[in-house]
């Protein structure tokens, strides 16, 4: 998967912050890293926090889909009594 502008941006200035022997460049670029990270972290974070509202979302619309322990005992129980057969008497 190709990398995204702000990725390769985060790439292309860590590659040059260690290789700047300036103090008043590495200052610069490093300041211009800190602030592409800030904004990597926040899209990040957005994106968790998305992904948490849509499991939420759908946890909430599908609660047959999350049985508890019991009902799942319960489920496992019923599907066995079909599956095995009864022994003759």
């Amino acid at each position: 998967m190709p990398l995204s502008p702000l990725q390769q941006r985060i790439s292309e200035l860590s590659a040059k912050v260690v290789e700047i022997d300036d103090p008043v460049q590495f200052q610069r670029v490093s300041e211009e890293l800190k602030d592409a990270l800030r904004e990597q972290v926040d899209r990040v974070r957005a994106m968790v926090k998305d992904a948490q509202r849509v499991s939420s979302a759908l946890r909430s619309d599908a609660p047959e889909s999350q049985p508890s322990a019991q009902n799942s005992s319960q489920k496992v129980r019923e599907i066995t009594l079909i599956v095995v057969p009864r022994r003759s008497a």
